[in-house]
């Protein structure tokens, strides 16, 4: 996905990639398990690119940036 993406491209790749990867889908144990970690993988973008603010601070920083707190990021 761009970065320049609207929340409804968002929200439409979202439910397709649900649909797609849902674990209750899956019928056999092994691919449910690799269905399930990439549907949570799924969840985690769709809830951080949904965010405005979060969506920002991954844009610019990338996940490390969503797991610092403020001012954190800079080392002195």
């Amino acid at each position: 996905m761009k970065k320049q993406a609207t929340t409804e491209q968002i929200n439409s790749a979202y439910k397709n990639l649900s649909r797609v990867y849902h674990p209750d889908k899956h019928l056999d144990p092994t691919k449910k398990k690799d269905a399930e970690i990439i549907f949570n993988r799924i969840k985690t973008a769709h809830a951080i690119l949904s965010n405005p603010e979060q969506r920002a601070i991954y844009d610019l920083l990338g996940t490390k940036g969503l797991h610092t707190d403020g001012w954190e990021l800079i080392h002195r």
